[in-house]
């Protein structure tokens, strides 16, 4: 029992960290995000003109990561980061 606790601090503190880190990129360009993520698995073209990146850090043999989405707009020609999603119940 208490070892289930354990588990489930560490699942809620790393979906944590991870919001942290993406919280940290609002209102850079979207470079940033390369900078620390490397090249996107995809980018979408969103209908109302913004566009979503789909980035995946964390990959090994045993796990494929976890999947993250900074939501960009283009301000004076640049995509600069408005926004993050991540998948519900992160576990990374």
């Amino acid at each position: 029992m208490r070892l289930t606790a354990i588990l489930v601090a560490a699942l809620l503190a790393a979906s944590g960290c991870v919001s942290n880190q993406l919280k940290s990129f609002v209102g850079e360009p979207i470079e940033e995000a390369y900078f620390a993520y490397g090249d996107p698995e995809k980018i979408m073209n969103l209908e109302d003109g913004r566009k979503a990146y789909l980035f995946r850090f964390g990959a090994n043999a045993v796990s494929e990561g976890c999947r993250m989405t900074l939501i960009t707009e283009d301000v004076q020609g640049t995509d600069t980061v408005r926004d993050y999603r991540v998948p519900k119940g992160l576990v990374c």
